[in-house]
């Protein structure tokens, strides 16, 4: 076995390749008396759930298309008020129409009913154009600058949005600021099939979190920004295979502060972290407020993320403070990971690193108001060096992920596996999550090997590291060092956590909607598609396009159907890709309007996952191209298949290291 004490060789090579890679990550029929310059007007209504975040109990109206007050895009909405923010905000947003089969009837279920909600554009079960009502930039929050820089977010101050384009990212990043970033940053992106003034909007809402190992990301492209990634994100293809089933839904994107602006915290600092979480908060505190203008109905909201995003989906599922529960309905969960919290006090060990390298460590003026004095770039800048060799060795798996949520003991009170979840989830994961994260390492079995030995070691300790390794050479007596290396990575950071997940989800409430997915679909393009300077392929490119290999992420666009908008150049679905995308939406769709993925004719039975008897045993969805190989499988077998109940679930995962955290 390869020497097992290798930490500088695991910190020179395995800590940055990881880091770096984790980054890669005409109108409608419209009402004619709403032309012109209607008025506004309030509209009292029944309570909803949004009236105990401080609205006045009333929904404001003013929805008006045409040029209404210099609103030349096509719709002026004036906003709920949250408490302390300015009175009566204006957004203006943008009117497209597509064309639409018009909706299907879908199994055991009558035919659409014609909608007939005061503004909505669509007038009949048979119309051949779908109406779509976009806002993007809206702010939710006020900017995170200044005082408000490192502090909980606060309401918005802002009168009127021009909400035809997405605001900025957040500050992103590990080495440079990224131009079409800013600290003002924290907008919410709308998509919707109609308006309802009186704000009493009955479809489901979809809210998504984006994903970026909470350094990158962004819930719409920036102006300016033209790698097109972030549109990836873009709701359109969900309105329209919605609009085919028969029932509509309202898409909700949103940023959130990332990084050292996100996730710094510290007892020294009386700094609580979770900053980024805070403001996930604050936007679905906007959507009860607001949604039901845009034709949401603020008790059927569903929240789903991928990566981080599933991560931090997770955590709302847990959060119990402060009525979180009803902000909510049900959540979705793609690529979870297991990366475990840390406690407020023992980040001050990374808090304190990140002070040195910024030059606020100690400062005379206060440790604090130095870095909200700092420079945006330099904050940036500095965002990579937060953990030395000793510190890597403390901090275990949060060296992986080095700016994350914190268990701050009142917001976030532990980690999501071990919380209650009350909710119906639908989880899982890819074939091959690991690979873009390894890629960069040596093929050389004996390089590799002393790599794998070495972080198995201080994550796990000297005896199980040896237990992991001799576990995958059995399972895998064929493969070389890396493929053992990155299945034992995959199984125990994504499926087997995945598993436990949903075992906690299931304890919680016997009977809790759960149903699990594996993704395996090969694609004809990868996410991780990119070439170097001269032309060729990544090796991350290089792996993820090598058949079967389904890698973190890969899903995404077949979810979203936006194969178009790909990071690094459009790709075009294969007839079978452009089947499996439309099933995966409707799975999606489906379980966000009744909890149940379920409901068409056309696509295979997903089974619940139940508690593993004879009678009723454990099943996952195994989801690929043809949508007739969609099939439900034993989760014994893929539990077995991963190691998770021969090897992972003895280690647990609240684990961090087996190294006692000092002084730093």
């Amino acid at each position: 076995m390869p020497s097992v004490r290798s930490n500088h060789l695991f910190a020179r090579r395995l800590f940055p390749t990881l880091m770096a890679l984790s980054l890669a990550s005409g109108c409608g029929d419209h009402d004619q008396r709403a032309s012109g310059t209607q008025g506004g007007f309030t509209a009292s209504g029944p309570a909803k759930v949004g009236d105990g975040l401080g609205s006045t109990g009333e929904h404001r109206g003013l929805i008006a298309f045409g040029e209404p007050d210099g609103c030349t895009e096509g719709t002026l909405v004036v906003l709920n008020t949250a408490p302390g923010g300015i009175d009566q905000p204006k957004v203006c947003g943008k009117i497209e129409t597509f064309s639409s089969p018009g909706p299907l009837t879908t199994a055991g279920q009558d035919p659409p009913r014609a909608a007939a909600l005061t503004g909505n554009s669509r007038q009949a079960e048979a119309q051949t154009t779908l109406t779509i009502h976009t806002f993007k930039g809206l702010h939710y929050a006020a900017p995170p600058i200044g005082d408000l820089r490192w502090a909980d977010p606060q309401p918005s101050q802002l009168a009127e949005v021009r909400g035809v384009e997405y605001g900025p990212k957040c500050p992103q990043g590990v080495t440079r600021l990224d131009p079409d970033a800013d600290e003002d940053c924290l907008y919410l992106n709308v998509w919707t099939p109609m308006l309802t003034p009186d704000g009493q909007g009955t479809l489901p809402v979809m809210v998504f979190i984006h994903g970026g190992a909470f350094v990158s990301g962004s819930g719409g492209t920036a102006a300016g920004d033209q790698s097109g990634s972030l549109n990836l994100y873009d709701g359109t293809q969900f309105l329209k295979t919605a609009h085919a089933l028969g029932q509509d839904v309202v898409f909700v994107t949103l940023n959130y502060r990332l990084g050292a602006l996100g996730f710094l915290a510290g007892s020294g600092l009386d700094l609580e972290g979770n900053y980024g979480i805070k403001d996930q908060t604050q936007a679905l505190e906007w959507v009860q407020r607001n949604i039901g203008l845009f034709g949401g109905d603020p008790e059927r909201v569903m929240i789903f993320g991928e990566s981080a995003g599933a991560q931090s989906t997770a955590l709302h599922l847990t959060i119990q403070a402060d009525d979180h529960q009803s902000l909510f309905t049900k959540a979705v969960m793609e690529s979870g990971y297991a990366v475990p919290y840390m406690p407020i006090d023992e980040a001050q060990a990374k808090a304190n690193a990140y002070l040195v390298a910024t030059g606020c460590r100690h400062a005379t003026e206060g440790e604090l108001n130095c870095l909200r004095g700092l420079s945006i770039d330099k904050i940036v800048t500095h965002q990579l060096f937060t953990y030395g060799v000793e510190e890597v060795k403390c901090a275990g798996l949060q060296a992986l992920l080095p700016w994350n949520p914190v268990i701050d003991g009142q917001f976030i009170t532990g980690n999501p596996i071990a919380g209650k979840i009350t909710k119906p989830v639908m989880l899982g994961s890819n074939l091959n999550e690991s690979i873009p994260f390894l890629a960069d390492l040596p093929d050389n079995d004996l390089e590799t090997g002393v790599i794998y030995a070495s972080l198995m070691e201080f994550l796990f300790g000297l005896a199980p590291a040896a237990e992991i390794m001799a576990t995958y050479e059995t399972l895998m007596p064929t493969a070389g060092t890396k493929a053992q290396f990155e299945q034992a990575v995959t199984d125990y950071m994504w499926t087997c956590f995945n598993a436990k997940l949903a075992e906690a989800a299931r304890a919680t409430l016997s009977d809790n909607p759960v149903f699990r997915y594996h993704y395996v679909h090969h694609g004809s393009f990868s996410i991780w598609d990119a070439t170097d300077a001269q032309g060729n392929p990544k090796p991350v490119a290089q792996a993820c396009s090598t058949a079967p290999n389904v890698c973190h992420a890969d899903e995404l666009p077949f979810v979203f159907g936006n194969a178009t908008n790909m990071a690094f150049e459009p790709q075009t679905f294969t007839p079978d890709e452009a089947g499996l995308s439309t099933a995966l939406r409707t799975y999606w769709l489906q379980f966000a309007i009744d909890a149940n993925p379920n409901g068409t004719a056309t696509l295979p039975h997903w089974p619940q996952d139940h508690d593993n008897h004879l009678l009723n045993p454990r099943e996952y969805l195994q989801l690929q191209a043809p949508t007739s190989a969609i099939a439900p499988k034993l989760s014994l077998e893929l539990d077995t298949r991963s190691a998770c109940s021969l090897l992972w679930n003895q280690f647990g995962y609240q684990v961090r290291s087996a190294f006692q955290c000092g002084s730093f």
